[in-house]
């Protein structure tokens, strides 16, 4: 037999046909590795949700995105590179990792264990279909080399990302704007996923397995269960295609979120990575000639990439999108902020001009590469910026911002206005002096955040000038200690405080800033 692809009985020595590349739990039984039993159907006569049947190595989160992505059968064929019967047993596949698409491929060797496949596969039927166990295969390669990946717990957000390549919207069961997103994804073949919560034990479902949105109406989900019961009889009707119905209220009581892939046919993927740089401000910078439309994403390496004992988690991390103006500087298009998830994403309508992305994160233990992506209309150009200070047009766009909707006090001549801008969540503080020159200070002692973090402080007079690095340094050290500055602010002078807070956002926190 050899070992290149292109002769017979392709052997994959990256992925090779041994125990070691099992998960833990497999790895003292004898396991044959058998070809797949009928080369010649990689596909059956159509791509069948139903048709997965898991594997005692198999993630549940997984399988629930493939047969989730199988509700349109173009969803597998785009990753399964070699539709049609191989004569050497070589597949090549197509996945999403770390927002990059790579081509990992894989022999057809399955192991087995008592004649019973430890992987996934299809239920063996009049058609014996190879795309669930090669896919899972392929998987599992792409992270490890190894099934073991497998057993670490990661997001059903996650698995459906790395499959569609698309960015992943999140609904709340409750959100009353569900229906509506639905009606128009499943009108557009976008895969849709229902994540149920221990609730659906009380039907026979098992809640480790996601159900698949086949289609929606004003207030109602039409669901398909494609994993049966773990009982013997469900309490719920479905057709022969395992299909049901739940009103909105079933809904709210036995789903936690309803994740919708954007996948969209005609949509580009522009990827960079990103040599994160300790002390420099991740900036990039682009241009729009014509009005697109667009996902943009950043990912964070995978934590299944580092070794099981490593430190490394998901930072907070913060992603601001704003547009050079003549008249006014800059000017905010939006953001996006998460707090200990892989991606990020920020979906944009964007307008002819010059763009600017910030990319801020708050590393909990060293600064590692992430990945900026535009998936979209069109190509971008996004070219890199290295600045050590924190970008001076974003703080006079934050500004901006702040007067617009921020909440106004006035102390003598000095109106303070302060905004919680959600979408960042970062806490913009500017004041005003509309009389003569004053002595102003901005008191943060008692404000209910534990992590209040000074990003940059500007003051804008006669001339528009930033604080030192050695000020700054100095008010950042001021701000552990008593969260309290004093600045001298000249007649029509403005100051803006720019800050980070690393608690997830609440409606009622701006009531508990005190200023």
């Amino acid at each position: 037999m050899m070992n290149k692809f292109g002769t017979p009985n392709f052997n994959d020595v990256e992925f090779p046909a041994r125990n070691s590349v099992l998960s833990k739990a497999e790895r003292e039984k004898e396991v044959d590795w058998l070809r797949h039993q009928s080369r010649q159907a990689v596909f059956g006569k159509y791509v069948d949700p139903n048709d997965i049947r898991p594997g005692s190595m198999s993630a549940p989160e997984l399988l629930s995105a493939m047969s989730c992505i199988a509700e349109n059968e173009r969803g597998v064929k785009r990753i399964i590179e070699d539709q049609h019967e191989s004569a050497d047993g070589f597949y090549v596949q197509r996945l999403n990792i770390n927002g990059v698409y790579r081509y990992p491929f894989v022999d057809d060797k399955l192991p087995f264990f008592e004649h019973e496949p430890l992987g996934c596969c299809s239920y063996p039927d009049n058609e014996i279909e190879g795309w669930p166990a090669l896919l899972e295969k392929a998987y599992a390669k792409a992270y490890a080399p190894s099934y073991e990946i497998l057993n670490f717990p990661t997001s059903y957000e996650c698995y459906l990302r790395d499959l569609t390549g698309a960015p992943i919207q999140v609904f709340q069961a409750n959100d009353p704007n569900l229906y509506n997103a639905a009606k128009e994804a499943t009108d557009r073949g976008q895969p849709i996923m229902a994540i149920p919560n221990e609730n659906v034990l009380k039907f026979g479902f098992n809640p480790n397995y996601a159900l698949n949105v086949v289609s929606a109406g004003k207030g109602n989900l039409i669901l398909r269960n494609p994993w049966g019961t773990i009982t013997e009889k469900s309490s719920i009707t479905t057709d022969r295609e395992g299909r049901f119905e739940w009103a909105a209220r079933q809904v709210s009581e036995n789903i936690d979120r309803v994740l919708i892939a954007q996948v969209r046919e005609h949509y580009y993927t522009t990827t960079v990575q990103t040599k994160h740089r300790k002390g420099f401000f991740c900036t990039y910078t682009f241009n729009v000639e014509d009005h697109i439309d667009g996902f943009f994403s950043v990912s964070q390496i995978d934590r299944r990439t580092f070794p099981a004992k490593s430190t490394y988690d998901y930072s907070p991390l913060r992603f601001i999108l704003e547009k050079k103006s003549v008249e006014e500087g800059a000017i905010l298009i939006n953001g996006a902020y998460n707090f200990h998830s892989r991606n990020i994403d920020l979906e944009v309508s964007l307008s002819p001009g010059e763009y600017t992305i910030h990319i801020i994160a708050d590393w909990l233990d060293k600064e590692y590469d992430f990945f900026l992506t535009f998936y979209g209309c069109v190509k971008l150009d996004m070219k890199k910026v290295y600045t050590r200070e924190f970008p001076k047009l974003l703080t006079q766009s934050l500004d901006k911002v702040s007067i617009e909707n921020g909440q106004m006090s006035t102390r003598g001549n000095v109106n303070e206005y302060v905004l919680y801008h959600e979408d960042t969540n970062l806490i913009v503080v500017t004041a005003e002096n509309t009389g003569d020159d004053t002595n102003h200070t901005l008191d943060l002692s008692k404000v209910e955040f534990k992590n209040l973090t000074l990003l940059n402080a500007r003051h804008e007079g006669e001339n528009f000038k930033g604080k030192t690095k050695e000020e700054l340094v100095q008010m950042k050290n001021d701000s552990v200690r008593n969260k309290r500055w004093n600045i001298s602010l000249k007649a029509g002078g403005k100051y803006t405080w720019v800050l980070s807070t690393n608690e997830p956002y609440n409606p009622d926190n701006l009531r508990k800033y005190k200023f």
